[in-house]
């Protein structure tokens, strides 16, 4: 839609797409708040969440651990326990990872990658009006350049 009305402005009330780069860059910016800003509402939430589950998990993964050391690094073990093929070394890597994930919870689950593919959907429909109102000698010089 703004592409259109920017597209319109150009061609029937002299404008040009230098002169509307506020429109766009506007647009864009907007776009993007406008996804981002309804997921600041559940950041309180995820904090709590993650500071209950990381003393949770702290407590558990703490047991678990102290439990894995008494028996296999004390040797503690029960006569004739391997350790090799027990389930006990792979559940404290199961439980390491779910600790790991739940400490890189961020209180917005929003990143750099995500919010440059934002901007890139957002921008996408500028796209066609820039060719459109570039001189097409001047488009396929650019793309020549970029090719060699």
């Amino acid at each position: 839609m703004v592409a259109s009305q920017v597209g319109n402005a150009i061609a029937y009330n002299g404008a040009t797409l230098a002169g509307m780069k506020f429109v766009v860059v506007g647009y864009v910016v907007i776009a993007i708040l406008l996804l981002v800003l309804p997921l600041l509402a559940t950041t309180l939430m995820r904090i709590q969440a993650k500071n209950q589950a990381l003393l949770s998990y702290g407590a558990l993964v703490a047991s678990h651990n102290q439990s894995f050391a008494t028996k296999w690094v004390d040797g503690q073990a029960p006569q004739g326990d391997k350790i090799l093929g027990d389930p006990d070394p792979s559940s404290l890597i199961d439980l390491g990872s779910s600790f790991q994930v739940v400490q890189a919870m961020r209180p917005v689950p929003v990143n750099k990658s995500t919010l440059i593919t934002l901007a890139a959907a957002a921008a996408l429909p500028m796209v066609l009006l820039v060719v459109l109102v570039t001189p097409a000698d001047k488009l396929v010089r650019a793309v020549l350049k970029m090719l060699m």
